[in-house]
């Protein structure tokens, strides 16, 4: 009999074990599935536009995934209030949103209709906070609103 140790799978998804031997017939597991662990950061998984015309929502909406620390999004997530902000630019500027605040399903915010109404030298970065202190909040890209 052969033991192992300290073997671990860090992807959700289906899995069967194979074991093999120069000289013993190989052997197959049963069925595995790993799911996502707990819920531990907010990742953009599509940034926003890098550039953008003031008042025009950008041409990529921004979509927010909520993920466990192995980087498997927690599709058993449906956290609500997830809320999208800004840094840097124009301090005096407004970013809206259709969909404010985002209700994450299946693990995933999405944005729609976001934009910022004032041009600015220095580039934004949005930020995304949920409603749970442990998750975010984080920015995104740098996005160039003229």
């Amino acid at each position: 009999m052969a033991s192992f140790t300290g073997l671990s799978v860090d992807k959700k998804g289906s899995y069967t074990l194979t074991a093999t031997s120069t000289s013993l017939t190989s052997g197959l597991s049963s069925g595995i599935t790993i799911q996502a662990g707990t819920p531990t950061q907010l990742v953009f998984t599509t940034q926003p536009s890098s550039t953008a015309m003031a008042g025009v929502a950008f041409a990529s909406q921004p979509v927010v995934s909520v993920e466990d620390s192995f980087g498997n999004v927690v599709d058993t997530d449906s956290t609500t209030g997830v809320t999208l902000g800004y840094a840097n630019g124009d301090p005096t500027a407004a970013l809206t949103c259709s969909t404010a605040p985002a209700t994450v399903t299946n693990g995933v915010a999405t944005f729609s209709g976001c934009r910022i109404d004032k041009a600015s030298s220095t580039p934004y970065q949005l930020t995304v906070a949920s409603t749970s202190p442990t998750l975010g909040p984080v920015s995104s890209t740098d996005v160039t609103v003229s």
